[in-house]
């Protein structure tokens, strides 16, 4: 809880004035907390709470002009000061452009529908510069560049359990707030498509419970330790909720982590995880900290049960110091048609075998231990993962079991596909 609750006492009637006052300042932080959820784990740092926006006249006029209708809001250059879209319902969609300098410090929508925000940057000044989105629907972030000042003045996209339909696509994040993720998924329907994140120090590029989240064409990368060295650091982690579909992504380097991308299951709103898929993507980086690229792991509580439908197809994973995939042990405890579909990926390193927990197939095992119908050799890949003349011999013939419909460049897949994140040249 964001501030106190009171035990119920009796009280004698000198005391009971001084009690309402800390009722209200409770109500009031309460208040600030509900527009604001940066602090919603105990972990959290604390720092100064969103202030409800008390929207410039210029503004207030604007919204009244396009609140039923839509229409299209220019935002002046330069600094623009917090501003809140609240109970907005219009015909069309409400959106906020900028100009080539414009800058919010923060922006809260609440309840409202059909808004798009393009063109701007989200930096802070002074504390953290925190988009707010909650209670609200089709609601598209393009062409944002959220951009923190450093780890304790970053900057962090959160979503609400009733969020549906969100989109951020064309953006960037960068310097995201200490102890927090870039985006907070939640709700239902989060699509990221072509997001750049990097620059990350102390917090998850993203993290949540959510349902139909695709995450595509983005580039995610640098979440490594800052100066507190006290956040569990992945590029994804996945605690509930599905379909989650990873495609066409590449993952980089990270530091104090669990995994690039983090299959974490837990208790909560958004259900049990399930339908994972992960395709068609390349994972590099290298650092002592990065044990595992993928990892599905037991779920924390007996209560809650296993990823379900998980499928981890035609990946380049080059990025592993001890294993590419790591899966709960617990696998090898369900009927063989329940467990994790692995096949047609490129692991530079697999000393966990997977033969007993994951349905496998024609994956190429460059070190480590394979399984039946497993290929092992150098796939001959060139600095960025992808494959040279010299690589047909060992990638030509995949197995068409699950295969996506394009390889990491968009291009459609051969019939039978090549081994790997990308098509053969």
């Amino acid at each position: 809880m964001p501030c106190c609750a009171l035990p119920v006492i009796r009280l004698l009637p000198r005391s009971r004035l001084a009690v309402a006052g800390l009722v209200l300042l409770c109500v009031l932080t309460a208040s600030a907390y509900g527009a604001h959820r940066v602090l919603e784990r105990g972990h959290h740092r604390n720092f100064p709470l969103y202030t409800f926006a008390d929207n410039p006249e210029w503004f207030k006029a604007a919204l009244d002009r396009v609140s039923v209708s839509g229409g299209t809001i220019r935002l002046p250059g330069g600094r623009v000061a917090p501003l809140e879209l609240r109970d907005l319902a219009p015909n069309t969609p409400i959106r906020l452009v900028g100009r080539p300098k414009t800058v919010l410090t923060d922006l809260s929508i609440q309840g409202s529908r059909r808004i798009v925000v393009s063109g701007v940057q989200i930096r802070p000044v002074d504390r953290p510069a925190v988009v707010d989105v909650s209670d609200s629907r089709d609601v598209t972030f393009r062409n944002v560049r959220f951009l923190g000042v450093e780890e304790d003045t970053g900057v962090a996209l959160q979503l609400d359990p009733d969020d549906r339909d969100i989109t951020v696509a064309d953006s960037e994040f960068a310097r995201c707030q200490h102890g927090l993720a870039c985006v907070l998924a939640r709700g239902k329907g989060l699509t990221i498509d072509n997001v750049s994140f990097h620059d990350v120090r102390d917090a998850d590029i993203m993290r949540g419970a959510a349902d139909n989240v695709v995450i595509r064409d983005s580039d995610l990368h640098d979440a490594l330790t800052g100066t507190h060295s006290d956040n569990h650091n992945d590029l994804i982690q996945i605690l509930g909720g599905g379909p989650w579909t990873i495609e066409r992504n590449h993952f980089g380097v990270r530091a104090n982590g669990a995994a690039q991308v983090y299959v974490d299951p837990r208790a909560g709103d958004a259900g049990a995880v399930h339908d994972v898929t992960v395709t068609s993507s390349v994972f590099t980086g290298s650092n002592k900290d990065m044990f595992f690229a993928i990892n599905v792991r037991q779920p924390a509580s007996s209560s809650v049960p296993l990823a379900t439908r998980v499928a981890i197809v035609n990946n380049t994973i080059v990025s592993a110091n001890i294993a590419a995939i790591v899966l709960a042990d617990e696998y090898a405890s369900v009927p063989r048609s329940e467990r994790p579909l692995v096949g047609n990926n490129i692991l530079g390193r697999q000393k966990h075998a997977l033969c007993d927990v994951a349905r496998t197939f024609s994956n190429v095992i460059v070190s480590g231990s394979g399984c039946r119908g497993d290929r092992t050799g150098n796939p001959h890949l060139d600095a960025d993962g992808r494959p040279t003349a010299a690589s047909k011999a060992l990638l030509a013939g995949g197995t068409p079991n699950g295969t996506p419909d394009t390889d990491r460049t968009g291009a459609r897949r051969a019939d039978p596909p090549a081994i790997g994140a990308y098509e053969l040249p």
